[in-house]
């Protein structure tokens, strides 16, 4: 344990007494640490930037091991801006944040799979066509096309969140392609 010592004197105000009472003080240095609130961090696949709490006795510094994640702190450093790039991926991704000072603490973000989700798989669309919707979920950037070109979809791009796109049938079928 590092200890910090010092003295203190009490002295006599009277003249014919030159009395000085030495007091010595001695404090333990506070064990250092480091502590974030959250613990740790699970974000979608879209891009956001979350604001971290750290609680800290001591100066820190952070970096990040993935190039996906930027981190950003204020003057106080009383908070940790993490800011996290769309996750073009069929799988999670973890980026492992470390912030160092007189003891290190290591914080995990972990970013889910990039979604994208319909309201079905199949649309069935009656003989004399029509216009249907169909709500699409996503936390990323997407576009829609169609194979053939009897159907048209409107909009064809959309970003995350909730959407609804129109579906148009342009032609009657009567059973031959």
């Amino acid at each position: 344990d590092t200890v910090r010592s010092s003295i203190l004197y009490i002295s006599s105000l009277i003249e014919e007494w030159n009395y000085i009472k030495p007091i010595s003080i001695l404090q333990k240095a506070a064990i250092p640490r480091i502590n974030t609130n959250p613990a740790e961090l699970t974000v979608p696949g879209s891009s956001s930037t979350t604001r971290i709490l750290v609680d800290s006795n001591t100066e820190w510094t952070a970096s990040c091991d993935a190039s996906w994640a930027e981190i950003a702190y204020d003057e106080s450093r009383q908070y940790l801006d993490i800011t996290v790039g769309e996750n073009y991926t069929n799988e999670e991704r973890v980026a492992t944040i470390i912030l160092t000072g007189a003891t290190t603490k290591t914080f995990e973000v972990t970013q889910s799979a990039s979604i994208i989700s319909a309201e079905t798989n199949h649309l069935i669309i009656e003989r004399g066509g029509g216009t249907y919707t169909l709500e699409v979920m996503s936390d990323v950037s997407w576009t829609a096309e169609t194979s053939y070109d009897w159907i048209e979809v409107t909009p064809d791009y959309g970003n995350a969140g909730k959407s609804i796109i129109y579906i148009y049938n342009l032609r009657l079928f009567c059973g031959f392609l």
